[in-house]
């Protein structure tokens, strides 16, 4: 089901991916549900939040980003990208709702986190990275630090440049 959920999500069909997705989290808190499904919760959660989010419902998706990474500490997943990515998430839902100095700490930490996976990161985890640093230039811009803004919009500036040289010429 929460297939189903992303490829309604990437059709814009918000209502019917959050439909999904919660039906997916019905199933996965039930106990006969092998292991292997129930590992899935925390990212199906930040998946639900990211589709409320989308949808403006901004204290209800940082409360779901929250609760994945509650979910992800009480699993000892500490080191993984999966929490960083969490953090990063978490402090673009903040950035959303101009609670900066909340988000940044998430931010620096998803960013710091998600950096040291980079060299293995796949195709669809990559953007991530790049989302972290739009949300810490967003911060340092919001709140009048224009000396770490600039600091990180040379990050991300590098990190499109790095980005842009992997992809193949056109023909």
């Amino acid at each position: 089901l929460w297939n189903l959920g992303l490829v309604s999500r990437a059709r814009g069909d918000f209502a019917e991916a959050e439909s999904q997705i919660r039906e997916a989290l019905s199933i996965y808190a039930k106990e006969h549900v092998p292991v292997h499904y129930r590992s899935n919760k925390p990212s199906v959660i930040c998946l639900l939040a990211d589709i409320v989010q989308r949808q403006g419902r901004l204290a209800e998706a940082e409360a779901l980003y929250r609760a994945a990474l509650k979910v992800r500490e009480q699993r000892h997943e500490s080191k993984s990208w999966s929490t960083f990515e969490n953090h990063s998430l978490l402090g673009g839902c903040l950035v959303a709702q101009e609670k900066y100095s909340a988000a940044e700490p998430l931010l620096i930490s998803g960013y710091e986190g998600m950096k040291r996976f980079e060299p293995t990161a796949t195709s669809d985890e990559r953007p991530r990275i790049k989302e972290a640093l739009g949300n810490l230039v967003k911060t340092y811009e919001a709140t009048a630090q224009p000396a770490k803004a600039a600091e990180w919009k040379q990050k991300l500036a590098a990190f499109e440049q790095a980005e842009a040289a992997k992809k193949p010429a056109a023909k």
